[in-house]
C-alpha cells in the first residue's frame, strides 16, 4: 500500500493529466459525499453552508470542542475518505501499474478512468 501511495504522489507531482483526472474525479466524490451527509442528516438546502450544517452538530463540537475544530475534522476526514476511495478505484486489478509502465497506453487509460 505504501509503494502505491507513493507511486501517486510521484504521479501528481509529475504528470500532470493524471493529477487533473485525479482532481476532478476526488472533487466529484468529495461532492457527492457532502450531498449524500446533508439528506442523511435531513440538512435544508437553506442559505447556509454545508461547512456549517456538518460541523455545527452538537455531537461534532462536544467530540472536537468547537466550531473551527469540528469543520476542520470533517473537512479532513471527507478528503481522505474521497482519496482513498479514488486509490481503491485506481488500483483495482493492479490498473495502476499499467499507467505507470507501459507509457504508450496512457491516452487509453485516461479515457477509461474518466
Amino acid at each position: 500500500v505504501a509503494k502505491k501511495v507513493a507511486d501517486v504522489l510521484r504521479l501528481i507531482e509529475t504528470d500532470a493529466n493524471f493529477s487533473r483526472l485525479l482532481f476532478d474525479n476526488v472533487k466529484e466524490i468529495i461532492d457527492h459525499s457532502i450531498s449524500m451527509k446533508r439528506v442523511e442528516k435531513k440538512f435544508s438546502n437553506s442559505d447556509s453552508s454545508w461547512q456549517a450544517d456538518l460541523a455545527c452538530e452538537i455531537e461534532e463540537i462536544s467530540t472536537f470542542g468547537s466550531f473551527h475544530e469540528a469543520l476542520n475534522s470533517t473537512i479532513s476526514s471527507t478528503i481522505q475518505n474521497a482519496f482513498t476511495f479514488a486509490l481503491a478505484f485506481l488500483e483495482c486489478d493492479y490498473n495502476l501499474d499499467l499507467y505507470i509502465e507501459p507509457r504508450e497506453i496512457r491516452p487509453l487509460w485516461l479515457e477509461l478512468f474518466k
